[in-house]
């Protein structure tokens, strides 16, 4: 309620409400539209214009190990010696691509 909420949404950028159910949200637009879908066990927040964004998720990379694994072949699913020389050749035909040899 009374929120200023930036939606990302090209057709509906900003909005003043939404509705949530556990960790979904329902719908989202103005106070009054929202507010009819009041319910007896409805609880409401106002916000008073604060600004309100969705969630940014930190994907927690340890950089050093992520360039370690995009810099050598993987080999653990390998289960088979022709699995085993398939994957080497793919690895040194993409790397000397890369490196232009």
């Amino acid at each position: 309620m009374h929120a200023n909420i930036w939606t990302g949404n090209k057709e509906q950028p900003k909005a003043e409400a939404l509705a949530i159910a556990g960790d979904t949200i329902l719908a989202i637009g103005s106070s009054s539209e929202i507010l009819k879908l009041k319910g007896s066990k409805t609880e409401i927040i106002d916000l008073q214009g604060k600004f309100v964004s969705p969630g940014f998720i930190d994907s927690h990379v340890h950089l050093l190990m992520g360039v370690n694994s995009l810099l050598s072949v993987q080999l653990r699913e390998v289960n088979s010696k022709q699995a085993f020389i398939s994957k080497i050749a793919a690895f040194l035909k993409l790397s000397m691509q890369v490196l232009r040899l």
